[in-house]
């Protein structure tokens, strides 16, 4: 019955570190950080002390931007305009809230999909 429970325990334990294994790795370049699924990036972050007009890339190192993540560009109280290219399908939840300079937003007709609060407490 030890062995049993002894076994479970440790099959308990490698099941719940699982998602941890899953996650995806972060990349960055340049002033923004990515993850890439089906060869695919999405924007996750950025530096935070990123200024002015802001045009994100099409492509990072190889990769179609196709998606601009949940806060990715949460307080980046510098940037004043963001012009999103047309590779971008959705921006998520929260994506630019509290970049407070923000007062210039490009989106292109290729977004399919704005987050709840997409730019909450934005100018």
């Amino acid at each position: 019955m030890k062995r049993v429970l002894s076994f479970l325990l440790v099959m308990a334990m490698l099941f719940a570190c699982a998602p941890v294994a899953l996650a995806a790795e972060q990349i960055t370049s340049g002033d923004y950080t990515y993850t890439v699924h089906s060869n695919k990036a999405s924007i996750v972050g950025c530096d935070t002390a990123i200024s002015g007009d802001v045009t994100i890339p099409s492509v990072l190192d190889g990769y179609p931007v196709v998606g601009i993540d949940y806060y990715a560009f949460y307080c980046c109280t510098k940037m004043t305009s963001v012009t999103i290219p047309d590779s971008v399908t959705y921006i998520d939840y929260g994506a630019f809230a509290s970049c407070t300079k923000l007062t210039s937003v490009v989106i292109p007709d290729s977004i399919t999909n704005v987050g709840l609060y997409a730019f909450d407490n934005s100018d």
